[in-house]
Order: structure tokens, then sequence, then C-alpha cells
């Protein structure tokens, strides 16, 4: 008889686990998720509910992240793009899987709620903020972020802080000839 996998500390040690301050929780929990999604479509346990776990579990890492987000905007981190501790500068190993889970958060979701503050470091590059924010939804925190109602209304806000501070600066960005005239290259 085939010797079964031992389920992992989150869900053989629930109470243990939960008790765990955030910030200690990821290994656990992409532990819990790599389990989950090697059980599906083996005869173990029910995809429904392997894919519910799956959902909380993706959950439980974009709490993670926004606790770390928090933690980050307020020691002022989001300041500093060249922080080796974003996911897109991070070249170390991962053992506790906060990048991997998505656990660590991008840049963009460390940047204060006012746009006054955040303004110079999306002018600075914009394009690798949006890039890691990107890869960042790759990742199981991610694809629940991308669903998070808090996150949604966040993005919303910086977008019209955005076109609102670009128009009063009169900052319209030049368009090819093409796209002026409606037609697409």
């Amino acid at each position: 008889m085939p010797q079964k996998t031992p389920l992992p500390y989150a869900f053989a040690k629930r109470e243990e686990f939960l008790k765990l301050p955030l910030d200690r929780r990821t290994k656990h929990l992409w532990q819990a998720h790599d389990f989950c999604e090697r059980q599906l479509g083996q005869k173990r346990f029910a995809d429904d509910e392997l894919r519910r776990n799956i959902g909380v579990l993706r959950r439980m890492m974009l709490q993670v992240a926004k606790h770390v987000a928090k933690q980050l905007r307020e020691e002022g981190a989001w300041k500093d793009p060249a922080d080796g501790r974003w996911p897109r500068n991070y070249k170390g190993k991962d053992p506790e899987h906060w990048y991997d889970s998505g656990a660590f958060p991008p840049q963009f979701l460390a940047l204060p709620r006012d746009p006054d503050g955040w303004r110079e470091v999306l002018a600075k590059d914009p394009d690798a903020l949006f890039e890691e924010m990107v890869a960042w939804t790759e990742t199981p925190a991610g694809h629940a972020g991308v669903a998070d109602a808090e996150l949604q209304k966040l993005l919303v806000e910086r977008d019209a802080s955005t076109l609102r501070a670009e128009k009063a600066d009169g900052a319209e960005k030049p368009q090819p000839a093409a796209a002026k005239n409606g037609e697409l290259s």
C-alpha cells in the first residue's frame, strides 16, 4: 500500500499555525498551497475541497502581503525603488517563500495613499513598478489580490489621482499621428 503524503503544518497543526504572527506563516502557507495543488486530480481529497482550500490559502497570503506593505509604507521603504527587498530587485534564495507566494508585496502596494508622496516614485520608472505588479499577480497572493475589493479601489484611486495630476500639469502624453487620427498601427 502506497504511503500517504503527510499533511502540511498549516493543516496538521491548524491551531498552532493560526497563532503564528502573520510574517511567520509564509513558508507554511506555501507548503499547504503546494500540497493542495499537487493533490488536485488525485483520489485522496475531493477537488472541490482542494480548490476551496487553495482560495483560502491565497487570501491568507494576500493578508500577509497587505500586512508587510503596511509595515514598508510606515518605515518609508516605498521611497527607494532600488531597495533589494522589492520583488524585482531580490536575487537571493527564497526558503521562506516570501516571493514565490507573493507574500512580499510589490513596491506599488506599499505606496502611501496620498498621491503627492508617490508621484515622484512613479515618475522615476513607472514601467518597473507596473511590470513588478503584473508579475506579482501571477503569484498565489496576487491571484487573490486581483479580485480584492480593497486593492481594486486603491488602483482606481491612484489611476484617477495620476490623471488629475497630469491634467493639472498640462502634461498630456504625445501620441503617434496614427493614434491621434483614430487609426490602429
